[in-house]
């Protein structure tokens, strides 16, 4: 599986490489980048955690956005934690 690989939904499904960098370096002008996010496990998730990418995301007014069925929807931060350059 390479590094583009995703599921039916436009995420990535394959583990987080060395090509990832911290949030706090991200670029927040609308450059588009791809997202990592890490949903850890909560009483309320039943023990569940998950890790995947998010392909063609920008940051405007104040949030972190992607396309999901054709419509931009925010991301929540929450879970965000890399970021890495869109492949040329």
């Amino acid at each position: 599986m390479s590094l583009l690989d995703t599921n039916d939904t436009g995420v990535f499904i394959e583990e987080k490489s060395g090509k990832w960098k911290p949030m706090k370096s991200a670029p927040r002008d609308g450059t588009v980048v791809d997202l990592w996010l890490e949903i850890r496990a909560s009483p309320t998730s039943m023990g569940m955690s998950d890790s995947f990418g998010v392909p063609d995301a920008w940051f405007a007014d104040g949030k972190w956005v992607h396309t999901y069925r054709g419509k931009p929807t925010e991301l929540n931060t929450a879970y965000i934690t890399h970021w890495r350059p869109k492949n040329p």
